[in-house]
């Protein structure tokens, strides 16, 4: 076995989402170092959205919380391990788990960012919270270390049997709960597009979590409609593994959107306040510049993004009230008729 021409530590200490749009780092680097060894940290809980990427060698954990003994031992382990540490979020966690692991780091830092945490890495750029894609803005870190950016994102991946749950093409996948209420679209809505999609003979396979709620939500949406509910019965692999073998994917500005947009399948993505400049999904194939603006955006590629007609889109809030418990209007006046009109 050949010995690693260099070792890469990247950190993204935040959410699934983040992780997924910062693969395209991991594959520049493999492209241009086929042989290099290229490990991810990322928080407990987090590490399924990596499954069965290839490209990767190791996945880190890290506990969000834990007592010092083990946190300092976490710290030795990590101590000086790599050649270079990149970290395409900004937080003092992540520029600190660079210091300690790598003997070159690279990263990002706000203008609220303190002088310390800043001089923790060997060079970092400011970060742009407004106008610049997550894919193209992580990869901004490659210029230091004179690589290429590929603009690929990978997407988890885990072979499925369909067969084991008595799948059928045609079908669609749908994703109907965000995990924050102002990304939420309304129940009755997916009800309503779900009969009319299965009116075309066309079977719908809802996704989810194994949280309580999402459970219950999509429970409501089975009962109602008939469809296929395999909400928390997937690994993140397997549900890149289902969409990308499905005809269509629906749902809300969330990681498993992204990860269909991954995938290569057709996907229409339901946005409310989010900027779709900075977080919009990557269409597959896309390699030049940022592919959307703040509204009105076009098919690109296999992309389709629906937003709200509120002259206030996107207003980059937490909902209407500007909290995590409220909801958006401009993404719950989003019509059936309009989503009908893309899909079939």
């Amino acid at each position: 076995m050949l010995k690693p021409t260099k070792k890469y530590l990247i950190i993204c200490t935040l959410r699934l989402g983040d992780i997924l749009l910062s693969t395209p780092i991991a594959h520049s680097i493999r492209q241009h170092d086929p042989h290099a060894q290229i490990d991810y940290l990322v928080l407990k809980g987090n590490e399924g959205i990596l499954e069965g990427n290839s490209i990767i060698n190791n996945v880190i954990t890290s506990p969000h919380r834990t007592s010092l003994f083990n946190r300092i031992k976490e710290y030795f382990f990590l101590w000086n391990k790599y050649d270079v540490a990149l970290s395409p979020v900004s937080s003092d966690r992540a520029r600190w788990y660079c210091f300690i692991s790598a003997k070159k780091s690279y990263g990002f830092y706000n203008e609220h960012t303190s002088k310390l945490s800043k001089h923790l890495l060997t060079d970092s750029i400011l970060f742009d919270d407004l106008n610049t894609h997550t894919v193209i803005h992580g990869q901004k870190l490659l210029s230091f270390l004179t690589i290429s950016p590929s603009n690929t994102v990978v997407p988890p991946f885990k072979e499925l049997d369909l067969s084991k749950f008595n799948i059928h093409t045609p079908y669609f996948v749908i994703h109907p709960y965000p995990k924050f209420n102002y990304k939420m679209w309304d129940k009755a809505k997916w009800i309503e597009l779900i009969k009319y999609i299965k009116q075309k003979s066309v079977e719908v396979i809802l996704t989810g979590s194994s949280d309580k709620n999402e459970l219950e939500y999509c429970h409501d949406i089975q009962q109602a409609t008939g469809s296929l509910n395999l909400a928390g019965k997937l690994s993140l692999g397997e549900v890149g593994a289902l969409i990308k073998k499905a005809n269509c994917y629906i749902g809300p500005d969330t990681g498993i959107t992204h990860i269909a947009a991954a995938t290569g399948t057709k996907t229409v993505a339901l946005f409310g306040p989010t900027n779709p400049v900075k977080w919009g999904p990557w269409p597959i194939g896309n390699f030049s510049g940022n592919p959307w603006v703040l509204k009105n955006n076009p098919l690109i590629n296999n992309i389709i993004i629906v937003q709200g007609e509120n002259g206030c889109v996107p207003c980059n809030k937490e909902g209407c009230e500007n909290n995590l418990l409220s909801f958006s209007d401009c993404i719950l006046n989003i019509s059936v008729d309009h989503i009908k009109n893309l899909i079939i």
